[in-house]
C-alpha cells in the first residue's frame, strides 16, 4: 500500500470525517481488499464483498500479512436483479 496515498492533505480531511474506528465498514467490489486491509489496519471491521473467489483469496493474503485476518470477514456473491428487464432487453 502506497503510505502518501493514506497520509496526503486530502486523505486526512476525508479521515477526520470518518466513522469511529470501531465501526463496521462494507467493502462492496473490494478485489483484492487494497482499502479492505488498509481499514482493518486502522482498526475498522470490515467484511469484504467481491464477485471472484481469486480476488477474495489474494484479500484473505494480504491481511494475513497486515495481521488483521481476524478484523476481516470475506463474501462471494453474485449481485442478481429481480427487476423486469426493458422492452427488447
Amino acid at each position: 500500500m502506497n503510505a502518501t496515498a493514506w497520509s496526503s492533505p486530502s486523505a486526512s480531511a476525508r479521515w477526520s470525517r470518518a466513522p469511529a474506528s470501531a465501526a463496521r465498514l462494507l467493502d462492496c467490489g473490494g478485489g483484492p481488499g487494497r482499502y479492505a486491509v488498509e481499514l482493518a489496519r486502522r482498526g475498522y471491521r470490515v467484511t469484504l464483498f467481491d464477485l471472484s473467489e481469486g480476488n477474495l483469496a489474494l484479500a484473505r493474503e494480504k491481511a494475513a500479512e497486515a495481521g488483521v485476518r481476524w478484523s476481516l470477514s470475506f463474501r462471494a456473491r453474485r449481485w442478481t436483479s429481480r427487476a423486469t428487464p426493458p422492452p427488447g432487453g
